[in-house]
């Protein structure tokens, strides 16, 4: 069963299957399945010229003005495409980046996230609250020490990431 809610989200959701169909989104998939690294898909630069990428980023930094429903139409349709990249991580970010932090952290990467030319990948700790704070100082020294040279599948998209050490809280 679709998302789509109003009949500009089924829309919505029919143009996004069209594009990845159209962009042979299912051979990208197998090609990166048999890659020996990991890498953006040749599809990467026109899904951010089609506003997949910041569907619910404000105008002001690049996005669609649109909100989170239509980012969840997008979204299943990608996913039901199964579209390689770290587009999901990238609108997760962007949307955190957009909802949590200044304008001058927001200006400094939400461009270049609905733009296509920055990247993000998604670390969540799972360690309880008491350890969190230590956790993050851990993961912040390796992310420091962290370089392009020295890639390495952290989690999904790492290798191909661009921000990978956005603090939007203090530990």
């Amino acid at each position: 069963m679709a998302i789509g809610i109003k009949d500009e989200h089924e829309e919505l959701r029919t143009a996004v299957q069209g594009w990845a169909e159209a962009r042979g989104v299912a051979e990208a998939v197998r090609d990166a399945l048999d890659a020996p690294d990991d890498a953006l898909p040749p599809y990467w630069g026109d899904l951010a010229g089609q506003g997949h990428l910041a569907v619910h980023l404000t105008e002001e930094f690049g996005g669609q003005g649109a909100g989170l429903v239509e980012l969840a139409v997008v979204s299943e349709e990608l996913g039901r495409a199964a579209a390689v990249g770290p587009w999901d991580t990238t609108a997760i970010v962007a949307g955190v980046v957009a909802a949590s932090t200044g304008a001058r952290r927001a200006k400094d990467v939400l461009p270049g996230f609905a733009d296509g030319s920055l990247t993000a990948t998604l670390a969540v700790p799972t360690a309880s609250a008491e350890t969190m704070a230590g956790h993050a100082r851990e993961a912040h020294a390796a992310v420091a020490s962290w370089t392009r040279e020295k890639q390495a599948r952290l989690a999904g998209g790492a290798a191909v990431c661009d921000v990978c050490d956005l603090r939007i809280m203090d530990a």
